[in-house]
């Protein structure tokens, strides 16, 4: 089974970027320099594009069904808005899922990785929902000498996908983006 990258429209945005797997590299594998960084979907070749969108509503009622067993109403408000979020995911119109810089600050292409795994992202819950089901995701970034250049490039990423799809991506929906 072959795996590949799909095509998309948007790839262009891309092409500058370092691409490795989100599940099998470690934090201490990645640059600690600042950047932007992209998450996208990895899907086979032999996949049924009918099932793909099937997949990710898999991720979503998984997520919500750890929500209703631990029943637990803070964890259910903080992360119940953020699992929402793949709904809007829809791998046969293009696979990027996220868009994220290191921002203004002293935050690093590893740091925000290691954030990925749920230390401090707001998009943990979805990562987590989707890899329960089967997903695998690749982790693109670009670093950059500062970190006010990473926000800047992150900025106009946002805008340029935003232009190609008229939405940004499924799991950047937060105030003021949607």
């Amino acid at each position: 089974m072959g795996v590949y990258r799909r095509k998309c429209i948007c790839d262009f945005l891309f092409r500058d970027f370092v691409w490795v797997n989100l599940a099998s590299t470690l934090d201490s594998e990645l640059p600690k320099k600042p950047g932007t960084y992209v998450l996208r979907l990895v899907i086979s070749r032999d996949e049924d594009p009918l099932i793909l969108k099937g997949r990710v509503l898999e991720a979503y009622s998984a997520a919500m069904a750890i929500l209703k067993k631990v029943k637990w109403e803070r964890l259910t408000k903080y992360w119940g808005p953020r699992i929402e979020r793949l709904k809007r995911i829809d791998p046969l119109t293009c696979p990027t899922i996220y868009i994220g810089s290191t921002g203004k600050g002293k935050g690093t292409i590893r740091s925000r990785f290691a954030d990925l795994a749920g230390l401090r992202h707001t998009i943990f819950p979805c990562v987590l929902a989707l890899r329960l089901v089967g997903w695998d995701i690749e982790f693109g970034y670009k670093t950059v000498s500062k970190g006010e250049e990473a926000f800047k490039i992150e900025e106009k990423l946002m805008r340029e996908y935003m232009k190609t799809h008229g939405m940004p991506p499924p799991l950047n929906e937060k105030a003021g983006i949607k």
